[in-house]
């Protein structure tokens, strides 16, 4: 089975949404439909940004950790932060690829950074002193499932994948 695009309506408020998603053709996860020339121009982006935003982590948890004198931490924090830093940059550039694998990767890879945190906690839908989370590539992050209740989902195979 192959992507397909998926249309999903919802009730909410009353309101009903209708929203284009990608659709993950096992697990039924839902991404926000692009053309694959914008997410390769994402990817791009995404891995000059990398380096500066991998640097932010360090530097956050330096100063978090070295405030409460928790060495150990500490250590922890940096070589964990560089390692999904380096994760994160392979998993972009398998998406220059495979624009569709890759957005997957990405976001599988950063929201575990973020420690599974939603992307609902993101510092782009609420204040910034309530979000608990700073996804670098909030756009590769799934939106949900076709399989979540009060959801009606019209599946279409996608015409071309790459």
């Amino acid at each position: 089975m192959s992507w397909g695009e998926v249309t999903l309506r919802r009730r909410e408020r009353e309101i009903e949404v209708n929203r284009e998603f990608t659709c993950h053709p096992e697990s039924g996860d839902l991404y926000r439909s692009e053309p694959s020339w914008s997410l390769r121009i994402k990817f791009c982006l995404v891995a000059i940004a990398i380096p500066f935003y991998t640097a932010g982590h360090i530097g956050h948890h330096v100063y978090t950790h070295l405030s409460s004198c928790d060495m150990k931490g500490c250590l922890w924090n940096v070589v964990s932060d560089i390692i999904y830093g380096i994760s994160v940059f392979f998993a972009v550039l398998s998406g220059m690829a495979y624009p569709l694998v890759g957005r997957e990767l990405e976001g599988l890879i950063e929201n575990r950074w973020q420690g599974g945190v939603s992307n609902h906690l993101d510092y782009r839908r609420l204040a910034l002193v309530e979000a608990q989370s700073f996804y670098l590539a909030y756009c590769f992050q799934k939106c949900g499932n076709i399989k979540d209740p009060g959801t009606t989902a019209v599946f279409r195979p996608a015409q071309s994948a790459s």
